[in-house]
């Protein structure tokens, strides 16, 4: 039950390789399980109260703009907007308060494999312009966790979302000693404060290079919280990334997205929820994934754009596939 007093349904996806627990609060991908291995492959909770705490993030859809928009205010239709205020940052973070990771989605279809939920959001209801449709599908298939988002508005607005999973794909939590893989040439530079300012940098064999597998090492390394451009605009589904545990489990990420954010949960904590592990999540324990267009985008034209206009269509669609190696 929410604190609003409004059930939040579990619901489970089944294939042949994976189990995935999935809440209509936020479309939270709560659990999921890969046959023959038997610890969770993303951190999770047991309880709804954590995730309307300090883990509302926890493996839900943010939205309708993931990351940090500068100053809380966009200028939309030749109108500023004052956006939700982050109370110590003075930006907007995953848009506030009332974004799409707070609400209860409605229950479209559902079948063992797949489910479609559907969220309406008013207009100005969390500070956005637009009446908004937002639905949400999720699909297993064998080894393949599949989630696709689509977006109308009668009204130009702002569509960035971006589902917030951490992954960890070993017995042991932890990033470090995990390879991760990002298909990305370039970069886009951020200030002391992880807002955008609009240079796209090339990685050129620097600290943040993962073009070649590279071995995570989480507290002793270069943090990592940035956004990765795997496209110049929205493509065909292509591979952006992939994860790989110390256990011989491996995660290829494919996306439609412009850009990959890779957060390195240096600053993680989990309240003391009763979580899906059965002990406590700390910092670096896990890595978020999230495919997106380049955070910044509403501020620079030389990004990809990230207005979704009256009649136009937002789609994205993002792959989670799973593998298990043989240990060596």
């Amino acid at each position: 039950m929410s604190k609003t007093g409004v059930q939040v349904k579990q619901i489970t996806l089944r294939s042949s390789a994976l189990k995935v627990s999935i809440l209509t609060l936020g479309g939270i991908i709560q659990d999921l399980r890969l046959q023959g291995v038997d610890h969770p492959m993303t951190l999770g909770l047991k309880d709804v109260a954590g995730y309307e705490g300090p883990c509302f993030h926890f493996g839900s859809l943010i939205g309708p703009v993931a990351n940090r928009i500068r100053g809380a205010t966009a200028t939309i239709a030749g109108q500023i907007w004052n956006l939700p205020t982050h109370p110590i940052e003075g930006l907007t973070l995953h848009s506030g308060p009332t974004g799409f990771q707070h609400q209860i989605w409605q229950i479209q279809e559902q079948t063992t494999d797949r489910v479609t939920l559907s969220l309406s959001r008013p207009h100005d209801s969390d500070h956005f312009p637009g009446n908004r449709n937002i639905v949400l599908r999720y699909q297993v298939k064998d080894a393949t966790l599949q989630m696709e988002v689509e977006a109308t508005s009668d009204q130009l607005t702002l569509m960035n979302p971006a589902n917030h999973s951490y992954w960890s794909l070993d017995s042991d939590l932890g990033i470090a000693g995990q390879r991760l893989t990002v298909f990305a040439d370039n970069i886009t530079e951020t200030d002391v404060d992880h807002l955008a300012t609009g240079r796209v940098l090339p990685l050129d064999d620097g600290a943040f290079d993962y073009r070649q597998s590279s071995v995570l090492q989480a507290a002793t390394g270069p943090r990592l919280d940035h956004n990765f451009c795997t496209g110049e605009a929205k493509r065909k589904v292509r591979p952006i990334a992939k994860l790989e545990g110390r256990d011989g489990v491996v995660m290829e990420m494919s996306s439609t997205e412009a850009g990959l954010q890779v957060y390195d949960a240096g600053e993680l904590i989990d309240g003391g929820y009763r979580n899906v592990h059965g002990h406590p999540y700390g910092p670096f324990c896990a890595l978020a994934l999230e495919a997106q267009s380049w955070p910044g985008a509403e501020r620079f034209s030389n990004f990809p754009s990230i207005f979704l206009a009256p009649g136009e269509l937002y789609h994205q669609v993002t792959q989670w596939h799973f593998t298990q190696k043989m240990r060596k």
